[in-house]
């Protein structure tokens, strides 16, 4: 049987979409595509054919902006001035599927052969009322997806704006080789944001035939296009929701319309429980029987941005002030139907006598709430409060972990479930099922220090041990600067020495040596966990290995203790430890740079010390000032902010600045100025922050606590994030197990943690056989002549890459004991990033390479320890050196390192001018990093007059298109360049003036811009 071609994939595709009601048309380019339109915008709308002049009001309404701006052209009604004086608004795109007209054309051509001497030509387009819509690009069976998905990357770079730009109006995208199918939207940049159409229950619909049935029949794509596409006004991008996002608000909306019952939403942590909640707040607020809906979350988790996307919805929807007046007052106001407050606000608006007055209104109105996370530690009351006072309120939740009657409290006789609190669920999107899915990794979890009920001679050695300080949280193969101990006595029945405890405490003798490991879980001894040596020793460790497990601090880390007396006792030793390794380090020569340690705490008189152990839930500290202090407590919080400004710059304290000082700590974790983040229960909930990879715990948790602190750790980033790190040093592997099969199944430890080192050691060395097999030494990729073996050496080093990137993060890793050590590695990766280069460098070709769509996932090759900030911190050192020779020394590593990095290759030259003309200008003590932050400013500024005058560009519009960078971090796109010249462009010429403004200004922005 032979494999179904791209050819015999599409032809079944357009036959099956003419059988869903799509009408079939054949466009061959541009012109042809813009005849269709005029008439499927006249039939749409009812109208006899329209006017050259008509006609032109309306294609130069579409031909405007941006991606984002002509989405929101596509929703909008436009007024048509007719000739005889008359006008009416027309539309583009209707949420009532028997309005619109569906057809599918394929291989269009667009050419754009004046920017790089290329046509393209696409497989399968749907219109809707003669827009292009929705991009399908197919790879016969059996070929990487990946390479669909670059596919329609080059697309969006090279094509889609040629011409009218008409391609501009693409929503999604659709890829598929058959098998396997995934959607997207418009403005997507990672094919890990492409995802699967799922059913119900979760299952994928992978194979293209039950996708188009499913995806495409023009009910669901109009829904899709209407109702669950995001116009995000921050990014000024789209998103589309997800299977199991729609699934929830499609539950909600039923019930509401159905239903006066209450119900609940269980998605995991990290689902996107907020944008679910958001979109259905939208929808139900257009019900005609609902007076109001209030959209509920906590105030911490209300962070800049997302108050910012609520107010571009819906002005002044977010009030980000604690006025429980100006909610009343919204209250208070009938055509505010929807309302985005705290849960703090509501509770005291509804609590309080004086608020109650001006809503009283609303006491038998439908009014619908929904909680972003339903399980906060003032949910109880606000409740209670709701249900007091709404007789005909209807209320939502939304969870990750909800509480079950194994995990629940009781109170008067009642169990406070989560079916008890919201009556039934209405959809479940478990962690399984998002690690699946790839919207979240999976946990490595490392279990450092553990206890053992054998191994001890008496009780009074048990005793002297407990206060003697014994603990080894270094139990593992790792070996380096660490501390380590002897091995186990070899004797059977031979009572331990206490220094040789190897990190177990317990009482009786050895046995045997199985019996020696034998856990044991019930030791929860406060004194012993306190110990002062125990801190100190994973406080070392910690310091040790933090550069290992965040990718040589490419990623921060949470490090969450038991109380606020263990938190001060860490934070004290992180300095001291810091301070020691600095100093024996530096008269060693070698370069160690302190971790950025920041804490924050309550300071109220009755800190929680840890979770209610029912059922796990964190007890949350307040971001307010207490009313009662532990004046203890704030002194040493005092000292700890102290440290943060001078650090930072900033002037926060413990009073009236707490909040402020709480958000600017989650602003820098999200940026990645923060190393570790000390807590105790802040931030444990609901905190997002993708580059956060790694949790050390040194804390008991369970249930709804233990999943909720350790999915900190899971959110999708990029390549060299594979999973999340979890560092215990208390033996939480039964809470673990219990955690995952209360809130999945039994078989979720499978799923949810990641192999062992060993499997994924195993992986790699079968990547690098496979490897070796197709090219033995690195020079023979030389050798490799045709774009076929260029490909399959391609595919072969880039799996090698990726198991060596996951076993990075292993303490016991090390490289040059495998069949590819350091030096092949890096000499294997030279010849990657050359053909790289060599294939990038070739676009102006008329012929299409196989090898132009290949994701070569680079990010993996760059170092992570190597950047602007290493090396300024080593040319410091060049600065502070004592001898003429220590210098030199510096210098070479610095010469060394920006010839050899790959992420360093623009930057190369002015590095090398700065270090030429300004180091032998600077004198001992002198801060290179200011010297060279005013070096840098001055270079920039010179590179963007300079490029604006070669260009003949207007530097006001440029400067906004460098603030966008800076500010969302995205690259900027094509249409984005259209204001830029300071002339008039002919339209002949626009697409390639463009489009080389595109490559200046993004090879700009990479140059002066990105890693720093």
């Amino acid at each position: 049987m032979t494999v179904q071609s791209e050819y015999q994939l599409e032809n079944e595709l357009i036959s099956q979409l003419k059988q869903l009601g799509y009408a079939s048309v054949t466009l061959k380019d541009e012109s042809q595509l813009l005849s269709n339109l005029k008439i499927q915008i006249e039939r749409a709308n009812g109208l006899a054919p329209l006017s050259e002049t008509e006609w032109k009001q309306v294609i130069s309404f579409l031909n405007t902006g941006t991606v984002f701006e002509r989405a929101k052209n596509l929703r909008d009604l436009f007024p048509v001035k007719f000739d005889d004086g008359s006008s009416k608004h027309i539309f583009f795109l209707s949420d009532d599927p028997s309005k619109n007209i569906y057809q599918v054309t394929n291989q269009i051509t667009i050419d754009h052969r004046d920017y790089n001497g290329r046509t393209s030509r696409f497989d399968v387009t749907l219109l809707v009322n003669g827009l292009p819509l929705v991009q399908i690009e197919l790879k016969k069976r059996g070929m990487e997806i990946a390479e669909a998905f670059n596919q329609t990357q080059r697309y969006i770079r090279e094509a889609y704006w040629a011409g009218q730009g008409l391609f501009g109006f693409i929503q999604l995208f659709v890829i598929s080789n058959g098998a396997n199918t995934r959607y997207y939207s418009n403005g997507t940049t990672g094919i890990e944001f492409a995802f699967p159409w799922a059913d119900v229950h979760n299952k994928h619909i992978n194979e293209i035939v039950d996708f188009t049935e499913a995806f495409f029949n023009q009910q669901h794509l109009t829904q899709m296009l209407t109702q669950y596409m995001v116009l995000l006004e921050t990014t000024k991008s789209l998103m589309v929701l997800r299977p199991y996002q729609i699934y929830a608000v499609q539950k909600i909306v039923e019930h509401v319309q159905n239903s006066d019952h209450n119900g609940y939403i269980w998605h995991t942590t990290g689902s996107g429980k907020t944008l679910t909640s958001f979109k259905a707040s939208q929808i139900i607020m257009n019900m005609p029987d609902v007076e109001k809906v209030l959209f509920v979350v906590d105030r911490n988790d209300l962070d800049t941005q997302t108050s910012r996307e609520f107010n571009a919805f819906k002005a002044e929807s977010v009030d980000s002030t604690d006025s429980t007046h100006t909610l009343v007052k919204q209250l208070d106001q009938r055509h505010d139907k929807l309302i985005v407050t705290t849960i703090q606000k509501l509770n005291r608006a509804i609590s309080t006598d004086r608020y109650l007055e001006h809503i009283n209104y609303l006491k038998d109105k439908k009014v619908v709430f929904i909680f972003d996370e339903c399980h906060r530690s003032q949910f109880g009351d606000t409740h209670q409060n709701i249900k007091k006072f709404f007789s005909n309120a209807q209320m939502f939740g939304f969870t990750g972990t909800p509480i079950f009657e194994e995990n629940s409290q009781s109170k008067a006789g009642l169990k406070l479930t989560t079916d008890y609190l919201f009556n039934q669920c209405l959809h479940q999107y478990v962690i399984v099922d998002a690690i699946r899915d790839r919207n979240v990794l999976q946990f490595q979890i490392d279990y450092r220090g553990k206890y053992t009920a054998k191994g001890m001679a008496s009780n009074d050695q048990f005793d002297e041990a407990r206060s003697g300080g014994v603990f080894d949280p270094l139990n593992s193969p790792y070996q380096g600067n660490l501390p380590t101990l002897n091995s186990l006595p070899a004797k059977e029945g031979e009572a331990l020495p206490l220094p040789l405890l190897k990190g177990k405490v317990g009482m009786g003798l050895i046995e045997n040596h199985e019996q020696f490991d034998e856990d044991v879980e019930g030791i929860d001894t406060q004194e012993l966990y306190d110990n002062p040596q125990r801190l100190e020793m994973i406080a070392r460790y910690i310091v040790e290995t933090h550069d290992t497990k965040t990718k040589n601090r490419e990623f921060t880390a949470m490090f969450c203790v038991s109380s606020v007396d263990t938190l001060t006792q860490y934070y004290e030793l992180f300095e001291k430890v810091q301070a020691e390794k600095q100093q024996q380090d530096e008269a060693e020569g070698r370069l160690f740079k302190p971790l950025t340690i920041a804490t924050i705490f309550s300071y109220g008189a009755n800190e929680a010390v840890e979770n209610n152990d029912q059922n796990g839930l964190i007890q949350e500290e307040s971001t307010d000032a207490p009313n009662q202090i532990n004046q203890s407590s704030r002194d040493k919080l005092d000292r700890y902010i102290a440290n943060y400004n001078a650090q930072f710059g900033t002037n926060y304290n413990s009073g009236d600045g707490f909040y402020a000082y709480y958000r600017d700590i989650a602003d820098r974790v999200k940026k990645k100025q923060i190393d570790i983040l000390l807590v105790v229960n802040m931030f444990l909930t609901g905190f997002d922050s993708k580059p956060l990879n790694t949790l050390y715990v040194d804390k008991n948790l369970k249930y709804h606590g233990l999943i909720q602190a350790f999915s900190r750790t899971n959110r999708v980033y990029n390549d060299k994030k594979p999973f999340g790190n979890i560092i215990s040093f208390r033996n939480l592997k039964r809470a673990t197990d219990e955690a995952l099969a209360l809130f999945s199944n039994k078989e979720a430890r499978k799923t949810v943690l990641v192999p062992s080192f060993d499997e994924i050691k195993q992986d790699y060395e079968q990547a690098v056989e496979k490897l070796l097999s197709i090219t033995p030494d690195y020079q023979t990729v030389d050798d490799l002549v045709t774009e076929d073996q260029q490909l399959e050496f391609i595919k072969a080093f880039r799996e090698v890459m990726r198991y060596n990137a996951q076993l990075q993060t292993f303490i016991e890793y090390d490289q040059d004991d495998t069949k590819l050590d350091k030096q092949h590695f890096a000499n294997f990766a030279s010849k990657y990033a050359d053909l790289c280069r060599a294939i990038r460098k070739t676009t102006k070709k008329e012929k299409v390479s196989v090898l132009d769509d290949v994701d070569f996932q680079l990010d993996l090759l760059h170092s992570d320890r190597i950047n602007v900030g290493y090396i300024l911190t080593l040319l410091q050192m060049a600065v502070n050196a004592e001898t003429d020779e220590q210098r030199k020394k510096y210098e070479a590593q610095v010469h060394d390192l920006i010839g050899s990095d790959i992420s360093l290759h623009d930057k190369q030259d002015l590095i090398q001018k700065f270090i030429e003309e300004n180091m032998p200008k600077m004198i001992n003590g002198q801060s290179v990093q200011v010297a060279f932050a005013q070096f840098w400013d001055a270079e920039k500024e010179q590179a963007y007059q300079h490029f604006c005058e070669q260009e003949n560009l207007k530097p006001d519009v440029m400067k906004q298109v460098l603030d966008n960078y800076e500010f969302n971090k995205r690259l900027p796109r094509k249409e984005e360049m259209k204001e830029l010249p300071n002339y008039k462009v002919k339209l002949f010429e626009r697409d390639s003036v463009l489009s080389n403004l595109l490559v200046k200004t993004r090879q700009l922005i990479e140059k002066f811009y990105v890693g720093l």
